[in-house]
């Protein structure tokens, strides 16, 4: 059944061709790919890295307290919520993949705003962040996809809303954490003092800091416990690594050679040097 993988593909690059006339059908035509693909994620059918785990959790959470959830540090609150919520409701095990789905391509959504052409958007992100993502790993794409629409906020420079993006995608996966690493980003060393001034009068980012603050502090046994076990397992490699790797690693070089050439704003410039270094430094 790989040839509907082609045909989906073919059907974006199809309609990419076609945006390039740019007419008055495009936003309808990119509206209808988007439902397009939120149904064929969202109703797939034992498909996926994950599924055999997500349908069994789907089960175990209907017999959980949900405070019992609350503590328990190996659930993702909000993806726990919803599997609790769906099926003490009865709504069955596809209706968590749809609306994970409809969250995914929601975040993908508001992150193409930031492009001129959002067309390019959906094929770039088809054969790996929604194939492989979306469809095989739910909560790290609802994570991602949250964390994308911070990125959208960081870029049109609202902070708060940027802090409770990541937080949010913090309860669908805690690895989304790492996308706080974009903080840097606006820190400016010459003005430190005012930077912090601002910070502290903005009583919203405060609160949403203290509240990612606690909750980064009840999950502290649970990243220790993650990363000790990954350094006691000393010279262990994912077979996947390479491949995944040079995916990333060719155009962050590109990138950093041409950066100064690339016609971006300061803030869009900062996260891919960030980005960049990061995939560099993962090699290590």
């Amino acid at each position: 059944l790989m040839q509907i993988y082609y045909i989906i593909f073919l059907i974006l690059s199809i309609a990419h061709f076609i945006s390039k006339a740019k007419n008055n059908f495009n936003d309808f035509l990119f509206y209808a790919l988007l439902l397009l693909l939120t149904v064929f994620v969202g109703l797939r059918d034992n498909v996926g890295g994950d599924w055999n785990s997500y349908f069994y959790m789907y089960y175990e959470y209907k017999d959980k307290v949900f405070l019992d959830i609350l503590k328990d540090q190996q659930d993702d609150m909000a993806f726990a919520f919803i599997n609790y919520l769906f099926s003490n409701f009865n709504f069955g095990f596809f209706s968590v993949n749809l609306i994970a789905s409809l969250i995914s391509f929601f975040g993908l959504y508001i992150f193409s705003k930031n492009f001129s052409d959002k067309f390019l958007i959906l094929i770039i992100a088809f054969p790996v962040m929604i194939v492989i993502c979306f469809m095989g790993f739910i909560r790290q794409g609802c994570a991602l996809s949250i964390s994308l629409i911070g990125i959208y906020y960081l870029i049109k420079d609202k902070k708060a809303n940027y802090f409770f993006c990541i937080f949010f995608a913090f309860l669908f996966h805690k690895t989304a954490i790492i996308f706080l690493i974009y903080i840097l980003t606006f820190i400016d060393f010459k003005n430190i003092k005012k930077k912090l001034a601002y910070f502290l009068s903005n009583k919203l980012l405060v609160f949403i800091l203290i509240l990612f603050l606690l909750l980064f502090l009840n999950y502290l046994d649970f990243f220790t416990k993650i990363l000790l076990q990954y350094a006691n397992q000393g010279k262990y490699v994912s077979k996947g690594l390479i491949p995944r790797l040079l995916m990333n690693l060719i155009p962050a070089i590109i990138f950093l050679f041409l950066i100064k050439k690339i016609n971006l704003t300061l803030i869009e410039k900062k996260i891919i040097i960030i980005t960049s270094l990061l995939i560099i430094l993962s090699i290590l």
